[in-house]
């Protein structure tokens, strides 16, 4: 398998898809960034991209690449997200 794993998911795997945009949409602040419940812990919750187009769609998007939990989401997102109104999730 290509790419950076962590937990057994491949993140971070470029893969074009088209309807690519001139501008990226960073993961905190796009729509398709939803709370990943299987990762999630008591103390921790994890986000996931479910945008089927993006280059990160099931990659948890507040880990390093070494897998390292994060409290925010910090990826710099793709060319493929939509912006939610009134900031995203963090």
């Amino acid at each position: 398998m290509t790419g950076y794993e962590t937990a057994g998911i491949s993140i971070g795997i470029p893969v074009d898809r088209g309807n690519r945009k001139s501008h990226r949409t960073p993961c905190s602040r796009c729509k398709y960034t939803q709370i990943d419940a299987v990762f999630s812990t008591y103390c921790w919750t994890a986000y996931a991209c479910r945008n089927p187009d993006s280059e990160y769609y099931w990659a948890l998007l507040n880990v390093t690449y070494q897998g390292s939990q994060l409290n925010e989401v910090t990826w710099s997102g793709c060319y493929y997200g939509e912006s939610v109104e009134g900031g995203g999730i963090v």
